[in-house]
């Protein structure tokens, strides 16, 4: 009986000394995954997908928004040039209360602020209500940052005056553009946003007009 014993404790030793001796194999394993690279998880990122279900990972619940709808080029465009137009004439507002001392210049670049932020609102809750993903430019466009430098370099009568100059360029421009936008609408709420800008910008061109005047500054 003792004999018996020994031998069956020798076999498990060399079962065990012989498994302990086989390279563990990384590659197509028992349940399907293919090593740590071969696996594609659903998370997209670590090791640790390797050991998720093979299972698809069941579909997300719809979104609770309005599924979003595409700007044509000729809208998508205008918002684009529209947002690039307001940040600069922001930024070039809010450095006529560091470098004019004009109060008439002030109050001009003040009220050109407040309408711009006020355009942008109007503009993002519109794209908002048409369920458009349109993110606006974070940066101002090689043109309109050239502005601003030319801006910068200059302080005093020279800036009032390079401001001015700007902002007469800058109000015909965008009257231009909404105009045209307006004349080619696809989008019926981006087209009622273009007419009352419109507007607004037609009168900030006759306030710096009258600026750039023999009375101005």
């Amino acid at each position: 009986m003792r004999r018996q014993l020994l031998c069956g404790a020798i076999g498990i030793l060399t079962f065990l000394g012989l498994s302990a001796c086989q390279p563990y194999y990384y590659g197509q394993g028992y349940y399907g995954y293919n090593g740590y690279n071969g696996y594609q998880n659903p998370y997209g990122y670590g090791p640790y997908g390797a050991y998720a279900p093979p299972a698809p990972p069941a579909p997300p619940p719809p979104p609770p928004y309005t599924v979003p709808q595409s700007l044509s080029q000729t809208s998508y465009n205008f918002v684009v040039n529209l947002a690039l137009n307001n940040s600069y004439e922001i930024e070039a507002g809010r450095l006529v209360g560091q470098r004019s001392g004009s109060p008439i210049l002030r109050q001009f670049a003040d009220r050109v602020v407040s309408g711009n932020n006020t355009i942008n609102q109007d503009l993002t809750a519109v794209l908002r209500r048409n369920g458009t993903p349109v993110v606006t430019p974070a940066a101002l466009d090689p043109r309109h940052q050239a502005m601003i430098g030319d801006l910068s370099m200059v302080q005093g009568p020279e800036f009032d005056r390079r401001y001015v100059v700007q902002q007469v360029v800058a109000h015909r421009e965008a009257i231009a553009m909404l105009q045209n936008y307006i004349q080619n609408a696809d989008n019926p709420a981006l087209k009622q946003l273009a007419q009352t800008t419109l507007q607004a910008a037609q009168a900030g061109l006759q306030q710096v007009e009258r600026l750039a005047g023999p009375a101005g500054v």
